[in-house]
């Protein structure tokens, strides 16, 4: 059994299609829960505000959406654990981007906002959106995931992944769900307000630099 953690804009959707590949029928989606609302951290009953039960049938090899990365420990304890990361600003800020192209009107920090899409700056400062990687992985070690795939080494990452998980190596995906307006491999922003955004997000930031160090790890010891 593998649970894939798919954290927002990190290639999670292009991932999708490779799982759905490899596994067809056998792959459940789980994308009923609301990680990233305001107070999502609050826990109730042990069980975190947002989160909903989805039926996995006995058969089920994956499960693959946005939920934390504890949900399926005591139904599936040995389930293998994948995600992907991404530089915590450029998550960020393809996020708001996104926001931008598709806003949920229903979103509660939408209302907050009045309805419109503030700034950058105040999108970033919104505490639920903030270290992104620590609340999904919700104190699980990266010790505990079998593949961590890196969105800056895409192609990379999938042929780690298929030495892990693959037997069929001709297997390919293309990205999805990409902003097409970026100009380059980095999003544009002031030097300052990246800072900003890197110090708004210093726990991810570790997180992500250990992230990049066991894919690395992982990719020597695979010969990729």
């Amino acid at each position: 059994m593998l649970v894939s953690i798919h954290i927002p804009k990190t290639g999670g959707i292009s991932f999708q299609g490779l799982l759905e590949a490899l596994f067809g029928a056998h792959l459940v989606l789980d994308y009923g829960d609301k990680i990233l609302l305001p107070n999502m951290w609050w826990r109730r009953l042990g069980r975190p505000v947002g989160v909903r039960a989805v039926p996995v049938p006995a058969d089920t090899a994956c499960i693959h959406g946005h939920f934390l990365a504890r949900k399926y420990d005591r139904k599936y304890p040995h389930a293998l654990k994948v995600t992907w990361f991404r530089d915590p600003v450029e998550r960020l800020i393809s996020h708001y981007q996104f926001w931008l192209r598709k806003p949920d009107p229903d979103h509660p920090l939408l209302a907050q906002w009045g309805g419109t899409l503030p700034a950058l700056s105040d999108f970033a400062a919104a505490r639920p959106l903030r270290n992104v990687y620590s609340t999904y992985l919700d104190g699980v070690p990266l010790s505990q995931f079998a593949f961590v795939g890196i969105t800056e080494q895409y192609e990379r990452s999938l042929v780690l992944f298929h030495k892990l998980f693959a037997s069929d190596e001709s297997l390919s995906i293309k990205p999805e769900n990409v902003n097409e307006a970026r100009g380059g491999a980095r999003y544009e922003v002031e030097p300052q307000l990246r800072e900003r955004i890197c110090a708004l997000n210093a726990r991810d930031l570790r997180l992500y630099g250990d992230a990049v160090k066991k894919f690395e790890h992982l990719c020597s010891e695979y010969s990729v």
